[in-house]
């Protein structure tokens, strides 16, 4: 049975054929109002942190990401219960996101992690972070206290960057 896709894409069962790559719809991805404020963006990560998908840990981690425009997307953490080291953090399914829907420069990241408030991104979210939003600000929700705002270099000192690859 084939199937018709976008382009000359053609689907024989579970192959597709060559052809030209079909195109994102990214006219129709699901646009957010800016956040007024930190509470605001909060309620967003935790939100976001309600689509987690963790079968093996139940550690639900949100995370709302904005660029200088005022566009945002959220992110949640998705594990692979097979294997751990292939699941994503909400931090980067947010920043992937936001980079693959073309957004300016990230001027906000605010993260979410629900059964321990306070937490904090972990090494590889950091260097993800002091690449793709190096002049960001981060917001670590810190439940019933004061959000803790930082900056990827302050997370991740001394980090290692692509500059340092062109010498």
């Amino acid at each position: 049975m084939h199937q018709s896709f976008p382009g000359d894409w053609v689907a024989d069962g579970s192959i597709l054929t060559r052809g030209s790559l079909p195109h994102a719809d990214l006219e129709n991805e699901p646009d957010l109002e800016a956040p007024s404020d930190l509470e605001a963006a909060t309620a967003l990560a935790l939100e976001a942190a309600d689509h987690a998908v963790v079968p093996a840990s139940g550690f639900h981690v949100g995370a709302l990401v904005e660029d200088e425009s005022g566009r945002c997307v959220m992110g949640a953490n998705v594990e692979v219960e097979a294997d751990w080291t292939r699941g994503l953090c909400a931090e980067r399914v947010a920043l992937v996101r936001a980079a693959a829907l073309g957004f300016g420069t990230i001027r906000r990241v605010t993260v979410a992690c629900v059964p321990s408030p306070g937490g904090s991104p972990c090494g590889g979210c950091r260097q993800v972070l002091a690449e793709l939003a190096p002049e960001c600000e981060v917001v670590n929700w810190r439940g019933d206290r004061a959000p803790e705002v930082t900056t990827p270099h302050a997370l991740l000192p001394g980090v290692f960057t692509a500059e340092f690859l062109r010498g």
